[in-house]
């Protein structure tokens, strides 16, 4: 799969608020990768880091500006 594909995944993941037990397995799959999304140059792991945390499944403590950034814009699809 695609960088900007796995960052469609992701997005669409938070965005249907599924947290079904395929999804929530290759989120935390994506955690590891590094490969940057283009335009913000993010990280996938960062933003699925974000997306763990705005899903309810893994609450996020660290101070990564990524996935602060991710977890405000997700939040604001709520």
């Amino acid at each position: 799969m695609a960088i900007v594909d796995n960052g469609i995944f992701i997005r669409n993941a938070v965005l249907n608020h599924d947290v079904s037990d395929k999804t929530i397995r290759k989120i935390k799959r994506l955690v590891s990768d590094k490969n940057p999304m283009p335009i913000t140059h993010a990280p996938i792991g960062t933003i699925a880091l974000a997306a763990l945390d705005v899903l309810g499944i893994q609450p996020y403590k660290g101070d990564n500006q990524f996935v602060h950034y991710y977890k405000e814009m997700f939040s604001s699809y709520e």
